[in-house]
């Protein structure tokens, strides 16, 4: 709080947009001097792909993209797997634009979800994601794959009571997971919203599996792990970077061929521990939440008792 004019001397303040940026900075600095909060400074484009991505329609299309890009083998066959699940695609002037009845306005996906889903990108992400199983769109094996996987993966956390992948698996419901949706779901054929069903499913095994793997129980373990999985990725981005930058530069077919071979060979080294990193990360916002909901519930709990205790000794008097 400043005074607009000054006692001593009556002149009025001026400022300009530095000194603005220069109180915030020394607000910023305050507050993490004494533990409070500090607002994050977004980019424009964050906050425009933040808002654009916020409806549920936006949501499942998103998924319905990134399970095209792990499920296919080359760009025809992502094409053609969004075509399978009711997408309209248009391909035009190296944009990539889809849409779902009834919606009659195209989505350009690149504007929409960032530049990762840029037409280059998508096909550099089919590239470095060779698929584990051949794209099927009968449904029959997913659906079945997914909550057999789930299921056996879930019996076994359950015996391990106390460790992280038991409370994750607790509270299964407070993120979304409904096993009886998937096996209630129209299995004639694979749809978007069977797909989000069961990626929510096949995210949750991957956690538990990830950290029974490498027997993490604890919060320190979980931290440990991701900084040293960081130590081995890193050298091998590096390593990955020149690579394309070679490729652009390549003139034969050849030449291309022996690079892309290379780059998938590399990928298949990096895919792993990318996603070892992306799991820590995962796993430690949903042991937020968790910590937040068990503090939550132990306070409801001492306020309850202090009812019963309060109740009897009014009776007791």
């Amino acid at each position: 709080m400043i005074n607009s004019v000054s006692f001593v001397d009556g002149k009025r303040f001026c400022n300009t947009k530095k000194d603005y940026a220069l109180m915030r900075k020394t607000s910023d600095r305050l507050c993490a001097d004494y533990g409070l909060s500090v607002l994050k400074n977004e980019k424009q484009d964050d906050r425009y792909n933040k808002y654009a991505t916020s409806g549920l329609y936006k949501e499942i299309m998103k998924d319905s993209i990134d399970y095209a890009v792990a499920t296919a083998k080359d760009y025809n066959e992502f094409m053609q797997i969004l075509q399978d699940l009711d997408y309209i695609v248009t391909d035009r002037n190296n944009t990539l634009s889809i849409r779902r009845e009834p919606y009659k306005r195209n989505t350009r996906i690149e504007r929409q979800f960032g530049s990762q889903y840029s037409k280059e990108n998508i096909y550099k992400r089919i590239l470095e994601t060779q698929p584990q199983f051949p794209y099927s769109p009968e449904p029959y094996l997913l659906v079945n794959r997914t909550y057999k996987n789930y299921n056996d993966i879930r019996e076994k956390c359950y015996q391990d009571k106390g460790s992280i992948s038991y409370l994750i698996f607790q509270y299964e419901k407070l993120f979304g997971i409904n096993r009886e949706n998937v096996l209630k779901s129209n299995v004639e054929r694979i749809t978007p919203e069977l797909i989000r069903e069961i990626k929510k499913m096949d995210e949750y095994s991957k956690q538990a599996i990830f950290l029974v793997k490498n027997k993490i129980n604890t919060d320190e373990q979980l931290l440990n792990f991701e900084k040293a999985t960081y130590e081995k990725i890193n050298p091998l981005k590096s390593e990955r970077e020149n690579l394309w930058r070679k490729l652009k530069k390549a003139k034969t077919d050849d030449d291309k061929k022996q690079i892309e071979d290379k780059i998938i060979t590399i990928s298949k080294q990096i895919t792993p521990l990318a996603e070892e990193i992306r799991l820590c990360g995962e796993i430690q916002k949903r042991m937020e939440k968790i910590k937040k909901i068990e503090v939550h519930r132990q306070l409801e709990e001492e306020k309850s008792l202090e009812v019963k205790k309060k109740k009897k000794k009014s009776r007791e008097r």
